[in-house]
């Protein structure tokens, strides 16, 4: 799509999406407010590289990177293992398993022979489920962090319960939010007014910052002008206190990537996202040693 309004010259503003190529092909008509999985990566092994400065009792060494094989994947994956050795950590297998897989015995097996630290995942929401009834089934209990999406949907908890206790993943929204971001309290009491029983989250976070900056270049550009818009998405700078995510603000560089973008790391503590990394947000310790699967 975003090739698409390239080639006609119409303003493409993506709120979602993460694969860091897409803000690298040299396109002047293609935005993005939300961060890439660059971002989204060097947070993950951040918290691990954090962890290990002042949990001297964990011994992170060895990573696992089990990743569907889409873009979103594949893309996590590649950064995966360009980054871990900046961090320290060797990478002992790496899966790419198909998009909507009906069976992952292969791949968990394959993990389990591996014997990792921790196990990077990118999944969507099928796949993620499936993923951890097999490990369940094989006993397999080692740490997972998962970078969204099927992670951190509802569904994942509604369909799993307890079994989803302890799994971190990469996220962009915590629930204690409400409260200290005043406009993310707003926005979430409107969702809920019009029906929308889960209100506000990552997704509903993102999709306003993005819609309110492109009403916002409208406005400055005065017209429906395709490069007047383009000129004035260009110039945005507006201040974090007006979103609805914690970050700095929206300020695009010379490739259309929101500058001020920014991950955080939540944990399913009991069967509730919370937030633990980074430290100064954190409302729960992070639980690192799991319990068996028949108590969790």
């Amino acid at each position: 799509m975003s090739t698409v309004a390239e080639l006609h010259g119409i303003p493409f503003l993506d709120d979602s999406a993460t694969a860091p190529s897409l803000t690298e092909r040299g396109f002047k008509w293609f935005f993005r407010t939300t961060p890439t999985d660059i971002v989204h990566v060097e947070g993950m092994l951040s918290l691990l590289k954090e962890l290990k400065e002042t949990r001297p009792d964990l011994n992170l060494r060895r990573l696992a990177i089990v990743c569907e094989d889409t873009l979103f994947g594949q893309d996590t994956a590649k950064l995966l293992k360009e980054k871990a050795p900046e961090y320290g950590y060797e990478v002992v297998v790496d899966i790419a398993y198909p998009h909507e897989a009906t069976d992952v015995d292969a791949e968990v097996l394959s993990v389990k022979r591996a014997n990792p630290d921790v196990i990077f995942m990118s999944s969507y929401d099928s796949d993620a489920m499936l993923f951890q009834k097999t490990y369940k089934r094989y006993d397999i209990n080692i740490q997972i962090i998962g970078n969204g999406t099927g992670h951190l949907d509802r569904i994942f908890v509604d369909t799993l319960g307890s079994d989803v206790n302890s799994v971190l993943t990469r996220d962009l929204w915590s629930d204690s939010m409400l409260e200290s971001i005043p406009i993310a309290g707003q926005l979430h009491q409107l969702l809920l007014d019009r029906g929308m029983e889960e209100g506000m989250g990552e997704e509903q976070g993102r999709t306003y910052i993005a819609f309110m900056t492109l009403i916002d270049a409208i406005n400055r550009a005065g017209s429906t002008d395709p490069e007047a818009i383009r000129q004035a998405l260009v110039e945005t700078d507006i201040p974090g206190n007006l979103l609805a995510l914690p970050w700095e603000g929206v300020k695009f560089d010379e490739n259309g990537q929101n500058i001020y973008g920014r991950a955080i790391i939540t944990q399913w503590q009991n069967q509730r996202l919370v937030a633990v990394w980074p430290w100064e947000i954190a409302e729960e310790k992070v639980v690192w040693h799991l319990p068996p699967w028949s108590e969790r």
